[in-house]
């Protein structure tokens, strides 16, 4: 398990027949009769050939308590033959608080479920301070029906009503130790949910106007060398991707009419700021991060004494198109030899 670039804090020792103890296999069905409704969408075929976060939504009951996460997820198997993992999780900040909870997004709770060559699973996790825990006691349960995953949990385990938060979902390599795939919505930002306020993001109606999303894709990373070396310089290069969706009003040679279509284009990033934390073991890394061609290169010299050490490498992207500033973030990580 990637724990530090999925971010999927799993309990460490566990084994397989603990963890079966601890979580409950798929089911189907979800909850009913619960009001305070929110939905959310993200762009379908944004996954790299992964599960696809395609639609969220929240139903939250005031009266209980209760409330269900829900996402659509196109590609989430049931089983996996080649190896590979694929993950989902919910990341929620439960204070809106960015400056607290994990140093590394400012949330407090996660709801995730996996499917490894081992099988089927699913938990909780809620920050402790220094790390993410099993939740003691935890009356969450998840199910899933066909593509809908979901997750219910009580506002009094959240230890609030209303959270701001982020989806992932990826396929992951043990062996490379890295995501292969990884989709994130919303592509930049967080969502919002208020339990006591219904919310809905319904299609945008026609428009005779063109309206324009942009967004961040950051491919898998390249090392040179293939591994850092303690004492030697060490770079880590992410082709960069400008995605842009614009809806144009195109003339239909066959019917003679006049419609919106909905257009994509991708091209390397040619301008924008990177921002990258690298750190061997605790300790931070000098380092210097530039965007040239759509390609993000960070290096850096590995210092002597970090042998044996975990290097850490956080970057984030931010670039402007259109007037709208989108930002995009990944972490890798290597072993120092």
């Amino acid at each position: 398990m990637g724990v530090f670039e999925l971010r999927l804090r799993l309990v460490v020792g566990l084994s397989v027949a603990a963890l079966v103890a601890l979580c409950i296999g798929f089911v189907g069905g979800a909850s009913a009769g619960i009001a305070g409704t929110a939905s959310f969408t993200d762009p379908v075929g944004d996954a790299l050939g992964g599960p696809d976060i395609t639609g969220v939504r929240i139903n939250g009951d005031p009266a209980t308590g209760q409330i269900s996460v829900s996402a659509t997820l196109p590609g989430f198997p049931l089983a996996v033959t080649d190896g590979l993992e694929r993950y989902v999780v919910f990341w929620l900040d439960t204070d809106r608080n960015r400056a607290t909870g994990d140093p590394e997004d400012g949330t407090e709770f996660g709801l995730e479920a996996w499917v490894d060559p081992t099988g089927r699973w699913w938990n909780a996790e809620r920050w402790n301070g220094s790390t993410f825990e099993e939740v003691p006691g935890s009356t969450a349960s998840f199910s899933r029906t066909g593509d809908v995953l979901t997750w219910t949990v009580s506002t009094s385990e959240l230890g609030a009503t209303s959270f701001s938060f982020y989806v992932l979902a990826g396929t992951w390599s043990e062996a490379e130790q890295r995501s292969t795939t990884r989709d994130e919505a919303p592509s930049s930002d967080r969502w919002e949910y208020d339990i006591s306020a219904s919310s809905t993001t319904p299609p945008p109606p026609p428009s005779t106007s063109p309206k324009s999303t942009v967004g961040l894709i950051v491919d898998r990373p390249t090392a040179s060398p293939k591994a850092p070396i303690a004492g030697k310089p060490f770079a880590v290069s992410f082709k960069v991707t400008l995605q842009k969706t614009q809806t144009t009003l195109v003339f239909d040679l066959a019917t003679g009419e006049t419609r919106e279509d909905l257009i994509t284009t991708w091209q390397p990033l040619a301008r924008g700021k990177a921002v990258a934390t690298p750190t061997a073991g605790s300790k931070p890394i000098r380092y210097a991060a530039s965007i040239k061609a759509g390609v993000l290169r960070v290096s850096m010299l590995i210092p002597k004494a970090a042998k044996g050490k975990l290097l850490r490498v956080p970057v984030k992207v931010i670039a402007t198109d259109s007037g709208k500033t989108v930002t995009k973030s990944t972490v890798v990580s290597f072993r120092i030899k």
